[in-house]
């Protein structure tokens, strides 16, 4: 048994709570600072897909990166020859599940086929235009 099990096990219950909950604080705050920073990078780009190769929007973009990221720790997991960090697939999943939950959050809807980004924020100060009338 390595040293690290053995300073767990001798550990009081208490002291084994409070290591865990700072290691949720620590790995929260590192997927935060990581998103932050992919963000400042990359701009919303996440939720405004170009839709080049693949059609679909935004959710249907992130649903395909996580099956990449499962599959890529299901061929790890088979053994297989993954060059890949395993530790930077697990945060880029957690990233991605985030993302979906902050896109629903805003309540960023799905980008609607043929049209460009600047023809939805038309019609999304529309539609705002037109509930503000109604009342």
């Amino acid at each position: 048994m390595n040293q690290k099990k053995r300073d767990w096990i001798e550990m009081p219950k208490a002291a084994q709570q409070e290591a865990v909950q700072n290691a949720i604080a620590d790995e929260c705050s590192n997927v935060s600072d990581l998103l932050i920073k992919k963000n400042r990078a990359y701009g919303n780009s996440i939720f405004c897909p170009t839709g080049i190769f693949a059609k679909g929007g935004w959710e249907d973009a992130i649903r395909v990166r996580l099956d990449d990221k499962l599959a890529r720790i299901r061929s790890t997991s088979a053994g297989e020859n993954v060059a890949d960090d395993y530790e930077d697939t697990i945060l880029d999943i957690i990233g991605y599940l985030i993302l979906l939950r902050v896109g629903h959050k805003l309540g960023i809807y799905p980008k609607p086929d043929g049209l460009t980004q600047e023809q939805i924020e038309v019609e999304a100060v529309k539609e705002r235009l037109q509930r503000m009338v109604r009342g």
